[in-house]
């Protein structure tokens, strides 16, 4: 065998193994709540803008176009918190449900294969009820970062793409906005029953011990509440820019879902 087939070889072996390694630390690595976004991109720095676009905003006061993004935020946000605030909110919006954490992943497919899918089904559908029940508390919070929003940028932001709005609400105030939403996402944790619902999970883990120890884990981690509530605010704000760059899509093509003589003034002169 060739020397460098032999190194694959024993690279694959040792990162197979390692993938089975201690379960210490489960949620050492979940979402902080902090987005990075890069710097020279074009969210980033308002370039990829229509000369088109820019040319017609060109007619619009300062004050209409600052107040055209603010009011498009803020009707994505309200269609945003009607839209996931309720039961079944996050599984009927596509990408936005709580799936397992990573980290949570390889309990689940052991449970699974042991037969106790259900158990891992309803953990998982606690999670996405305490990001639905957290959803209406935080809508007040979003709605008044955007009162406070500078928006000096606003005519690259109108130019340019069709998210570029929600973007830049997202890139400014996402840190000081996980902060404020984590003390809301605690008490829907409490109220759907998540921990209840994680230590069943483990219950359950425990009684499968013949394939728990395939993977190299006789014994289940500590549960972390606080990594439980990380998890759910950021999966709850994933949702809301979601949904509401959804909405700032559909305002700049639809002209019927511009709800205000603003909006329509704004959007109207960028249509595309």
């Amino acid at each position: 065998m060739k020397r460098s087939n032999l190194k694959a070889l024993l690279c694959s072996l040792i990162l197979s193994a390692s993938g089975f390694a201690s379960w210490a630390g489960l949620f050492d690595h979940l979402p902080s709540g902090l987005q990075v976004t890069d710097a020279n991109s074009p969210a980033a720095t308002g370039t990829n803008i229509s000369s088109t676009a820019s040319a017609a905003l060109s007619g619009l006061s300062a004050a209409e176009l600052s107040g055209g993004v603010k009011a498009a935020l803020t009707q994505g946000v309200q269609k945003a918190v009607a839209s996931l605030g309720r039961a079944g909110g996050f599984s009927s919006l596509a990408g936005v449900e709580s799936a397992l954490p990573d980290k949570l992943k390889k309990l689940g497919s052991v449970l699974n294969l042991g037969g106790q899918g259900k158990i891992v089904q309803d953990f998982q559908a606690s999670l996405n009820q305490a990001a639905e029940q957290a959803v209406p508390a935080a809508g007040p919070v979003l709605a008044d970062a955007i009162q406070h929003l500078s928006v000096t940028n606003a005519p690259a932001l109108l130019a340019s793409s069709d998210t570029a709005a929600t973007d830049y609400l997202r890139r400014t105030t996402e840190t000081s906005l996980y902060a404020k939403i984590l003390p809301l996402v605690q008490n829907s944790t409490a109220k759907a029953g998540v921990t209840a619902k994680y230590q069943d999970l483990l219950a359950k883990y425990q009684s499968v011990t013949s394939l728990g120890s395939l993977f190299g884990a006789k014994s289940p981690v500590n549960f972390q509440p606080g990594d439980i509530d990380a998890y759910i605010t950021q999966k709850t704000l994933d949702g809301l820019f979601q949904a509401t760059a959804n909405e700032e899509r559909n305002l700049r093509t639809n002209s019927l879902a511009r709800t205000s003589p603003l909006l329509q003034k704004v959007f109207g002169t960028i249509a595309h």
